[in-house]
């Protein structure tokens, strides 16, 4: 999940054709490929963010996207706060 992953790429490796591929995907979990993908890398941001000190760049590169900007809006489209804010009110919790 942390490097650059594809359907078509994914669909290479297990050997099968990419629509089935998606097809499968989409009626086993409910979500694309794509949505998959990305909530698998917040969720293992959410990890990092809470587990680690390293900086939000640095998550935001171990979790497979692109850049910070991008890691942070959709992070802050599916959680409604940003990486930092998330951070924060788990430090605050656990002291």
């Amino acid at each position: 999940f942390a490097q650059d992953l594809t359907l078509s790429s994914l669909a290479a490796c297990i050997n099968v054709n990419q629509s089935y591929l998606s097809s499968l995907l989409k009626r086993e979990t409910g979500f694309t490929f794509s949505q998959y993908l990305t909530n698998i890398r917040l969720n293992k941001s959410l990890q990092l963010l809470a587990d680690t000190h390293l900086s939000i760049t640095t998550i935001s590169m171990m979790c497979g996207f692109s850049n910070q900007s991008y890691y942070i809006k959709t992070f802050k489209e599916h959680y409604h706060k940003t990486p930092g804010q998330y951070r924060r009110e788990v430090l605050k919790r656990q002291n």
